[in-house]
This record gives structure tokens, C-alpha cells and sequence, in this order.
């Protein structure tokens, strides 16, 4: 399964209309590593010495409305540079816009640019048991952009059960007992996205 990646790899700084804003510089930098399972690494780090109240880790799905995801507290004793990072634990297929709110001990707010990382595909999903005798639990293992769907198809193409589920379900457990035993596909459909994995069925 191909890495989550930042799609945006540029640093970028605060940028503040107040007169000390030189204090503020802040370059931002959002990692490209994959934090392990389907996690997004977001890292920004400190060039100059400054004493911000807290950092807000937010995230959009759209680029306009905003929810935090991580508040992270200053190191006090933390040299410069200083990289901080926290993790998006839920990121959607599709595409997540990330930046750092920053509010000093004065209660001014900056913020950093927007960086973007797109997810072509769902993470960690999972089919189980495999083989089934009576139902199938399927996992997305994140949330689906759009209302999703499952098809069993037989080896020949034939769809012979079609199944549509809100996108607030991520987790959905499929009758198969009155399925005739053999090998078949299950594809998930999200949109335009679609993942097939091998069934087999075996009553015995």
C-alpha cells in the first residue's frame, strides 16, 4: 500500500501585522514520513528563540472550516532549532489540509500556511474471517469521503449481493450464510475509488 505523503513539502513562516512580529518567525515544515499504520506526521520546527503559549494542530477537510487535532505546550528549556510533532490519527481519503495555530502569552494568534497531504485509498482495511462460513466484518479503517458501497462478485463478474452504507459507518458485518460456497471478490466502492479483495465461502 503506497505511503500517505505530504503533497506540499515547502517551508513556510508565521506572519504577524504586529511590530514584533520578527519574534514570531516560525518555519513550518509538514513531514513527509508516515507515522507508522495510517497516521500523518505533522512537524514544525522552531529557527529562532520565542515563547508562544501553546500550538494548535488544525485540520480541514475542505480548506475552510478548521477543527483542532493536537494542542501542544512549549518546551521552555528546548534549544533552537526545536522540532515539535503531533499526529493526525484519522486522516479521510482524499485531501486534509493541515496548519499551526499559534496564540503567544500577549493572545495574539498567527498561523502558518496550509499544507495538504491526499489519502488515494483506505488504510488498514480489513476482511475478516476469510475464509467465511456466516457473515463477513469489514473494516475501512478510516472514514470514507463519500457514502460507500460493497459488492460480491463472482470470478466471472457477476455482482450477486450490493450493499450501500452511510459514510459514518467505517465498520459493517455482511451476511454471507445464504451465499453458495465458492471463491469470490469484494469490492469497496468510495466514489471513484475502489478496492477489490479475494473472499472464499465455505459452509462445511
Amino acid at each position: 500500500m503506497s505511503p500517505i505523503l505530504f503533497a506540499l513539502l515547502t517551508a513556510g513562516c508565521i506572519r504577524s501585522s504586529a511590530p514584533s512580529s520578527s519574534a514570531l518567525t516560525v518555519t513550518v515544515t509538514m513531514d513527509s514520513a508516515l507515522a507508522g499504520s495510517n497516521k500523518v506526521a505533522v512537524s514544525w520546527t522552531i529557527l529562532i528563540k520565542l515563547s508562544p503559549d501553546y500550538f494548535d494542530v488544525e485540520k480541514s477537510q475542505d480548506g475552510i472550516s478548521w477543527h483542532s487535532i493536537a494542542v501542544v505546550k512549549p518546551d521552555s528549556i528546548a534549544g533552537v532549532p526545536f522540532t515539535y510533532t503531533a499526529f493526525d490519527l484519522f486522516p479521510v481519503r482524499g485531501a486534509n489540509f493541515y496548519r499551526i495555530r499559534v496564540k503567544d502569552l500577549s493572545g495574539r494568534t498567527t498561523f502558518t500556511p496550509v499544507k495538504t497531504v491526499r489519502v488515494a485509498a483506505f488504510c488498514n482495511m480489513a476482511v475478516y474471517p476469510n475464509p467465511s462460513s456466516g457473515q463477513v466484518n469489514i473494516s475501512l479503517g478510516q472514514v470514507p469521503v463519500n457514502d460507500w458501497y460493497i459488492s460480491l462478485i463472482t470470478l466471472t463478474g457477476q455482482i450477486i449481493l450490493q450493499k450501500k452504507y452511510s459514510r459514518s459507518n467505517i465498520a459493517v458485518c455482511l451476511p454471507v450464510n445464504n451465499i453458495p460456497a465458492g471463491n469470490y471478490i469484494l469490492e469497496i466502492t468510495d466514489g471513484s475509488s475502489k478496492q477489490r479483495k479475494r473472499l472464499l465461502i465455505n459452509h462445511s
